[in-house]
């Protein structure tokens, strides 16, 4: 796959296919992958060996749309991979704008999450899960990760592949209910606080600074349901 960074501009959902089966990376030994996977989890028990969707590819459908075609993977291929062991996995995750009066909310992501860690991103995030619908999954990552709600509904904005951790993002928007308490009520960020434009606090992630240039051309405000 090619491993340059792109932006899908999106004007509605787009379409996830998940294809049958399980994808094993042919380019490193199972062998290999389960040593490293040990050492992770020795370094951090929060590793879970859950499933996710591997990416194998990403085209345009017309009418502002995209189809993404992928395939359920262990996350421990992704994981080992970060790790250094390349094993050609690209997860496919999802990422919300949660927006409230002009701000945006923001979190410091822990030094226990895989990648990333120690920088700011635009909150909630996580890997999709196969099964689960991509708006539906970003507001369970909203409350698990910041005890919060959406007001009204979510909106598709673009996809991002990201080539520093490896993994195509579908970016939501969305409203706030009301911004969330000074507690952080899970373990992926240390802090969270909603910014106002321009005042992004550093360091920040490669995948947060696209998104700070999207929503500046007008990405999270122009994008809407329909053709």
């Amino acid at each position: 796959m090619n491993q340059a960074s792109r932006c899908i501009r999106l004007r509605r959902p787009p379409v996830v296919h998940v294809q049958e089966g399980v994808h094993v990376p042919e380019d490193v030994s199972v062998d290999q992958v389960d040593e490293r996977w040990e050492q992770l989890c020795l370094v951090n028990p929060r590793q879970f060996d859950g499933t996710i969707l591997h990416v194998l590819s990403v085209t345009r459908n017309g009418c502002g749309g995209a189809v993404i075609h992928a395939i359920p993977c262990a996350w421990r291929y992704y994981a080992v991979s970060l790790a250094g062991l390349d094993t050609g996995v690209w997860p496919l995750g999802v990422k919300g704008y949660a927006m409230y009066e002009g701000s945006f909310l923001m979190g410091l992501r822990s030094g226990a999450v895989a990648g990333y860690p120690g920088t700011w991103e635009f909150a909630p995030g996580g890997g999709l899960q196969p099964g689960c619908d991509p708006a539906e999954m970003v507001l369970c990552e909203l409350e698990e990760e910041v005890g919060s709600c959406a007001s009204g509904p979510v909106s598709s904005v673009a996809i991002i592949r990201d080539p520093i951790v490896k993994t195509w993002e579908i970016i939501h928007r969305f409203q706030l209910e009301k911004p969330p308490g000074a507690q952080v009520t899970g373990w992926e960020y240390d802090r969270l606080e909603m910014v106002v434009p321009g005042e992004e606090p550093h360091p920040r992630s490669w995948i947060t600074e696209q998104m700070i240039k999207l929503r500046d051309a007008g990405g999270p405000e122009v994008a809407q349901p329909g053709c």
